[in-house]
């Protein structure tokens, strides 16, 4: 699942496990690539890793000059990557949708991972649920005394 392309396919996939999903951004080659899906105990959010067959991900990838954020300095690929074409910003509308106590796991693999990173970091639930991460492959995203030395964010849940 860390590298579907096919929507339907993975929303089928989720199902089989008994967990209502969501694809964002699967319409397009740029990531970000999310799948979020959810039961009654957690909620996933899923980010899509690198295809090297994808000139966007690989772009995405390289692009590592620091961006100054209000995070501190971030990898700008992965920054730009996870903000592109407001993918994120539904993704983020329908998890605050998703009603219950669950708890909101980020994950993916690789730039998928690093997507996730970024995600968790900026992500508020309304509800005051806990947040996770759990990545495969992280390369680094952040620096290391603004980013990584905050990270999780203070005052919000983990």
């Amino acid at each position: 699942m860390s590298y579907a392309t096919d929507e339907q396919y993975a929303l089928e996939q989720l199902r089989a496990v008994h967990l209502e999903g969501t694809a964002f951004g699967f319409d397009r080659k740029e990531p970000p690539h999310i799948l979020v899906a959810h039961s009654d105990e957690v909620v996933i959010v899923a980010f899509r890793g690198t295809r090297i067959d994808q000139f966007a991900d690989i772009l995405a990838d390289i692009s590592f000059l620091p961006a100054l954020t209000s995070d501190g300095l971030v990898h700008s690929g992965f920054h730009k990557a996870l903000l592109a074409g407001g993918v994120w910003d539904a993704a983020k509308a329908h998890i605050d949708g998703i009603l219950g106590e669950q708890v909101i796991l980020f994950t993916g693999h690789s730039l998928g991972a690093a997507l996730a990173t970024i995600a968790r970091r900026m992500y508020r639930d309304p509800q005051g649920r806990p947040l996770a991460l759990y990545t495969f492959g992280s390369p680094r995203v952040g620096d290391e005394l603004v980013f990584c030395g905050n990270y999780p964010p203070k005052g919000t849940a983990s």
